[in-house]
């Protein structure tokens, strides 16, 4: 079993320095199939894995991601276009005169 661990362990460090994407990390990691569930079968061994260090860094490390996308989703690196199916696109919408 500690073969085991060490190799899940090394799995999960491995994930944590490859993975760029938040939804990707957290499955990978927190779901019940994910690879901290494999650390523990009992109560008080899921206890210890939730106070480990490698638990913090891996929950800062979604925490990380996942404020990057949000940063890019409030500033994209170029404004997008966005046209409705049937509708006029943007290029094709003129400005209107506001009166006073």
């Amino acid at each position: 079993m500690m073969g085991d661990r060490l190799q899940i362990e090394a799995e999960i460090r491995r994930v944590l320095a490859t993975e760029a994407n938040a939804i990707r990390l957290s499955n990978a990691l927190f779901t019940p199939g994910g690879l901290f569930s494999k650390l523990f079968t009992t109560p008080e061994e899921k206890r210890a894995v939730l106070d480990s260090p490698l638990f913090d860094e891996a929950q800062k490390r979604l925490s990380e991601l996942q404020r990057e996308e949000a940063g890019r989703l409030q500033r994209p690196d170029q404004p997008r276009v966005i046209s409705m199916a049937g509708g006029p696109s943007a290029e094709q919408v003129q400005p209107t005169e506001s009166t006073p």
